[in-house]
């Protein structure tokens, strides 16, 4: 049901305006008024479960009408009541894609299967994707929590696991950011666009990176490498060479680190063969070490994260895309969990 407007309101207001009356629309209904859909709009009539009817309805169309590739999505004096434009009916006779403006978003029939019936999806707004983002970075901060807990209880693994998927929190709420800037610049998301753009585990390992820890022996090559480049003074060869060298190594993690810590994540969770007589087993592989690495780099970048979110006058300082008002309109936003950090392993 739509407010303040029936179906047939609409169709009559779609004739009206000229740049939406050749859009062709199938009506769907159990009320036999075939001949007034006619004299409306063009308009046809099939039965809820004449899904043949309505797929050879559309072939048929398809050859009739050359539909245009987008109509501006504003808002015209015809539609104020219902609160927007209506969007261009494909000519791919198995995409039923008509959508119904309603409130702040707009609501589209759509199936990828020959024409057997429609389910509704919509257009997510800028507002939605910011809630999302929260959400995701509210729930890192809680798996971060319960990995610590399996750390202190020595399931190191596991902690690690909990971990790899905290961070992938954090990553989905960077991705849902930034398409909310892609929505206030005027690009339309659906449900399933989000879903699609974090539906990947390296991707959502390589959104939630905000940054890289460099660990080495001092012994190590780049132990030294990193040794050379405290100790020499600013501006001096070596030390523009040592920088040199560090760049390159940064640049290659950053390349390298989104997979490496999907593969991590996935040996410390699930046991695989790796030879004929050999198998992966994580409570055998993973050691503390590993454990405290991750989750002491995990707790960090959610830090970050969390403290820019927390402190919105620190966010207002610095807020290109306006989150810190929407934030501000937020009456409800969640309070994001605080991680303490953990702490040395030689020291626990």
């Amino acid at each position: 049901m739509m407010p303040d407007l029936d179906g047939w309101s609409v169709l009559a207001a779609l004739r009206k305006d000229p740049e939406l009356a050749d859009i062709p629309v199938i009506m769907v209904t159990i009320v036999d008024e075939h001949r007034r859909g006619i004299a409306l709009f063009r308009a046809f009539s099939a039965t809820p479960r004449d899904g043949q009817r309505r797929c050879r309805t559309l072939a048929e169309d398809r050859g009739r009408t050359q539909p245009r590739a987008a109509y501006p999505q504003r808002r015209s004096s015809n539609w104020a009541s219902v609160g927007g434009c209506w969007r261009a009916l494909p000519p791919d006779p198995k995409k039923c894609a008509l959508a119904l403006p309603t409130g702040n978003h707009y609501l589209s029939a759509t199936k990828n299967t020959p024409l057997g019936g429609c389910q509704m999806s919509g257009l997510v707004t800028a507002q939605s994707l910011l809630h999302g983002a929260v959400y995701s970075l509210e729930h890192c901060g809680l798996l971060l929590g319960d990995a610590k807990l399996l750390y202190e209880n020595c399931s190191y693994a596991t902690a690690l696991v909990v971990a790899a998927f905290a961070r992938e929190e954090l990553g989905r709420g960077r991705i849902l950011l930034k398409l909310r800037k892609r929505v206030l610049a005027g690009e339309s998301f659906t449900v399933e666009d989000v879903k699609t753009a974090y539906d990947d585990h390296v991707r959502k390992q390589e959104a939630g990176m905000t940054g890289l820890t460099m660990r080495a022996d001092n012994a190590s090559g780049l132990g030294k490498l990193l040794q050379t480049r405290m100790k020499a003074p600013l501006g001096s060869k070596e030390r523009q060479e040592a920088d040199r060298q560090v760049g390159k190594i940064d640049q290659l993690k950053l390349k390298r680190t989104p997979d490496d810590r999907h593969r991590l994540r996935m040996k410390a969770l699930y046991v695989d063969i790796l030879s004929e007589e050999q198998w992966n087993r994580p409570a055998q592989e993973l050691s503390r070490t590993d454990a405290y690495e991750f989750l002491t780099d995990a707790i960090n970048e959610y830090g970050v994260q969390r403290e820019r979110y927390m402190n919105l006058q620190l966010l207002k300082a610095n807020d290109p895309d306006e989150i810190h008002d929407a934030l501000v309109q937020w009456s409800d936003r969640p309070q994001l969990p605080h991680v303490e950090h953990l702490p040395y392993p030689a020291a626990a």
